[in-house]
C-alpha cells in the first residue's frame, strides 16, 4: 500500500506513504522478536505532526488521504508505546522471577550446607561415645579374650558406620560445592608411601604383598594433599576389599603436564560391560544378593569427582579373574627436587616443658556426659591427669588458674563456644605477656572451613570426633612440651 501511494507522484500521497511505512516498521519491530518497539511508535510520532502541518495545503481527496495517515500514525504510535510498555513490564517481571529464583536457590543451598554440618556433628557426636569406650574397654590388659574379641566388632562395625556416613558427607559436599581445594606444597613421595603403609596391617592379616613405588615423584608438588590421599586410601582400600590373594601395587610416577596414581591389585577382577558404571553412585561391580563384598558404592564416585575437580580424571582397566588397575592423573606441578620443609610458626613464648617424671596435667572443656566418660577413659589409660569443665567460660576461668600442660576444646558448647575461648585465652597471653598455652580443638565438625576457624581462633591442632586413641595422643605429643613424658604416652597408645 505504502509503495502505491508512493508511486501516485502526489506529494500528499508521499506523506501517507511514509506514515504507512512508519506503521509496517512498527508491526515488523512489536512482532518479530525486536524489542525497541518504541523505534517504530517513535517514528511514527514524527511523522505524525509533518502531516498535520501539511493537511491544509490539501483539498479534497489529498487531504482525506492525509487524514487517514494522521489517524495510522496516531495509532501505531500508541501501540508502539503500549508494546512497548509491556515488553518493559514483562522483563521487569522476569528479571524479578530470575532474582527469586537466585535467591531460592542460594538459601536452599545455605540449607544444605547446615544440614550437612548438622548432620555430621550430631552422627559422630553419638558415635564418638561407642568407638571412644570401645577404644578404652579395649586398651584394658585383664580384659579377657571372649570381650576383646566383641568390642572388637564393636570398634570394626562401628568404624564402618562412620566410614559410611564420611563417604555420604564427602559426595554431598562436593555436590553442593562447598568442597574447597587446598593449594600448598607437600612431598607427594612420603604422603604416597604414608597412605600405603596405612593398610599394611590389613595387607598382612590377608596374606598380601602391598608395594609402594614412589622414588619417580621425589621432591615438592603442589595441590591438595588431604584430597589426593584421600583418592589413594580410597583405591587402596578397594583393592584390600576384592583381592584375595597375590599383592596390591601402588605407584606414583611424572606424566604430561603431571601426574600419574596407578594402584593395581591381583583380585577378582571387573567384566567389561560393569566397568562404565562402577564410578556411579551407589553402584558397585556385583549388585546380586549373593555379593560377597558389602559396602555403600561411593568410594569410587568420590574418587571421580576429587579427581575432576582438581582438573584430572581417573581411568579404570581390568580383566575378570586377573585383577583391576586404576589410574589418576592430576595435573598437579613439581616445583622442587627436595621435599618441602616445615617451618614452624612464630609464637609466644611456649610453656617450659614439665618435669619428666610428672604427669601430664591437661584441661578438656567438653559439654556432652558422654564424650566426658570418653576423655577421661582414654587419657587415663595415657597417663595423664585430666580436669573436665562444660563449657568454654568455665574453660578460660580453669584455664586462668595456671598450671596446665594443654587445653583440649571442643567448638560448641553453651555459655560460651570453643572459639571465643580460644581467642579469649590468646588475648589474655598477649595482654598479659604469658607463655602460649597449646589448645586442640576436639570437635564433630569435621569439615575443611572448621579446622580454618579453629585455626583462627588460636587453636594449634585438631582432632576429629569420633576420637581415636593413636590421633589423640600424637596431637598431644605434637603440642606437649613434655618429649620424655609424651614418648611414653605414645608407647601406650
Amino acid at each position: 500500500m505504502g509503495i502505491l501511494l508512493w508511486r501516485t507522484g502526489s506529494p500528499a500521497c508521499e506523506i501517507a506513504a511514509v506514515a504507512f511505512f512508519a506503521g509496517h516498521l512498527l508491526y515488523i519491530q512489536a512482532h518479530h522478536g525486536s524489542s525497541p518497539a518504541l523505534v517504530g511508535a517513535s517514528a511514527s510520532a514524527l511523522v505524525a505532526p509533518f502531516i498535520v502541518v501539511a493537511q491544509p495545503r490539501y483539498a479534497g481527496p489529498d487531504q482525506m488521504v492525509l487524514a487517514i495517515a494522521v489517524a495510522a500514525c496516531a495509532g501505531n504510535a500508541v501501540i508502539g508505546f503500549y508494546m512497548s510498555l509491556k515488553s518493559s513490564r514483562a522483563l521487569v517481571r522476569t528479571a524479578e522471577t530470575l532474582r527469586s529464583m537466585r535467591d531460592e536457590a542460594e538459601a536452599a543451598n545455605r540449607a544444605k550446607s547446615a544440614f550437612l554440618a548438622t548432620m555430621s556433628h550430631e552422627i559422630r557426636t553419638p558415635l564418638n561415645g561407642v568407638l571412644g569406650m570401645a577404644q578404652a574397654i579395649g586398651r584394658d590388659p585383664a580384659l579377657p579374650a571372649h570381650l576383646r574379641e566383641r568390642i572388637d566388632v564393636i570398634s570394626e562395625s562401628g568404624g564402618a558406620v562412620l566410614a559410611i556416613v564420611s563417604d555420604v558427607l564427602d559426595l554431598s559436599r562436593i555436590e553442593a560445592g562447598g568442597l574447597e581445594l587446598e593449594d600448598v606444597a607437600f612431598d607427594l613421595e612420603a604422603l604416597v608411601r604414608t597412605a600405603s603403609a596405612t593398610f599394611r596391617s590389613l595387607a598382612d592379616a590377608k596374606g598380601l604383598v602391598l608395594r609402594a613405588s614412589a622414588d619417580a615423584v621425589r621432591g615438592t608438588w603442589r595441590g591438595d594433599p588431604l584430597r589426593i590421599r584421600q583418592i589413594l586410601t580410597n583405591l587402596v582400600s578397594n583393592a584390600l576389599k576384592f583381592t584375595a590373594a597375590g599383592e596390591i601395587s601402588v605407584t606414583a610416577r611424572p606424566a604430561a603436564d603431571g601426574c600419574a596414581l596407578l594402584v593395581s591389585d591381583t583380585g577378582v577382577g571387573i567384566a567389561p560391560a560393569k566397568q562404565a558404571r562402577i564410578f556411579d553412585r551407589f553402584t558397585q561391580a556385583d549388585e546380586s544378593v549373593t555379593r560377597e563384598h558389602g559396602g555403600a558404592g561411593l568410594g569410587l564416585a568420590i574418587c571421580r569427582e576429587l579427581a575432576e575437580r582438581m582438573g584430572g580424571r581417573i581411568e579404570v582397566r581390568s580383566a575378570v579373574g586377573e585383577g583391576t588397575e586404576f589410574e589418576v592423573w592430576l595435573p598437579i606441578a613439581r616445583t622442587g627436587d627436595a621435599a618441602p620443609e616445615t617451618a614452624p610458626e612464630a609464637a609466644p613464648e611456649a610453656a617450659p616443658a614439665p618435669d619428666p617424671g610428672r604427669r601430664l596435667r591437661v584441661l578438656a572443656a567438653e559439654d556432652n556426659e558422654i564424650n566426658q566418660l570418653v576423655l577421661k577413659a582414654l587419657l587415663a589409660h595415657a597417663g595423664v591427669d585430666v580436669a573436665l569443665v562444660g563449657d568454654g567460660r568455665q574453660a578460660v576461668d580453669a584455664w586462668a588458674t595456671g598450671g596446665w600442660d594443654l587445653v583440649l576444646m571442643d567448638v560448641q558448647m553453651p555459655v560460651m563456644d570453643g572459639l571465643s575461648a580460644a581467642r579469649e585465652i590468646r588475648a589474655t597471653e598477649l595482654r598479659q605477656g604469658l607463655p602460649r598455652t597449646p589448645i586442640v580443638a576436639l570437635t564433630a565438625n569435621a569439615m575443611s572451613h572448621h579446622v580454618g576457624e579453629c585455626r583462627a581462633a588460636g587453636m594449634d591442632d585438631f582432632v576429629a570426633k569420633p576420637i581415636s586413641v593413636r590421633d589423640l595422643c600424637a596431637a598431644i605429643e605434637r603440642q606437649s612440651r613434655a618429649p620424655a613424658a609424651m614418648a611414653a604416652l605414645a608407647a601406650r597408645a
